[in-house]
């Protein structure tokens, strides 16, 4: 695997969000797409780290982050699909814990697809690949659960971590899932959001190019698996 250099990720893993499910949409139609991620995908509004708004960072909107990107790209084939954002980051930083109770509402969502997009808050220096994919294995089985042969879709890291894309990419070779590669796409800082912040975990985030680089890879593998359905 090529060595990127790894982005400053100084974004606390703690309190992103206070609850970790929510719709993106109010339809309850399909395909319904489940995103499992971290900031990237959804934080609240947190005013120590310059940071106000309640959708994926660093985007300028709701609109152009990469979850509301891609609904709304698949919404222009098929009309009623719907959304949901199971943000994961407190996974990320303990990978033994048990959240049946924080993700239920992922699991009953039942959804058609999912796209994996966690890792940055994993903590590196004691990662482990063999821990994580077993742990990705019990989480993506879990918000699977009341799903019929769902799409599965991960994504490696954008904050350039080889080890953990490795993992990842390990769990798509057991599980036949397809990878999305956004390695390079972090390498590149046109993507990030920086001079826009002044906290540099934030502005280390994707920004609107960012966000919308990273849907157009997950659309790429995502709208050909959908209209096969």
């Amino acid at each position: 695997m090529e060595t990127l250099e790894k982005i400053i990720h100084t974004v606390p893993a703690s309190c992103q969000v206070s609850r970790y499910v929510r719709l993106l949409n109010d339809s309850a139609g399909s395909p319904r797409l489940l995103f499992l991620g971290n900031s990237v995908t959804w934080h609240a509004p947190k005013d120590d780290i310059g940071w106000a708004g309640d959708w994926g960072m660093a985007a300028s909107s709701a609109e152009n982050d990469y979850a509301h990107r891609v609904l709304s790209a698949v919404r222009e084939r098929f009309p009623s699909a719907s959304g949901m954002i199971l943000q994961g980051a407190v996974w990320e930083r303990n990978l033994e814990c048990d959240c049946a109770s924080e993700f239920a509402g992922a699991r009953e969502f039942a959804a058609d697809a999912l796209i994996f997009t966690l890792c940055a808050n994993t903590p590196a220096d004691t990662f482990r690949a063999e821990a994580f994919v077993a742990s990705m294995e019990r989480l993506l089985s879990y918000a699977s659960e009341n799903s019929v042969s769902p799409i599965v879709l991960v994504a490696t890291d954008f904050f350039g971590d080889p080890s953990k894309s490795a993992a990842i990419e390990a769990y798509a070779a057991r599980h036949s899932a397809t990878v999305v590669n956004l390695l390079d796409l972090g390498a590149n800082p046109e993507n990030r959001a920086l001079g826009k912040f002044a906290h540099e975990g934030v502005a280390n985030h994707p920004g609107d190019l960012g966000m919308q680089r990273i849907a157009e890879r997950i659309l790429e593998k995502l709208i050909p698996a959908l209209e096969k359905r």
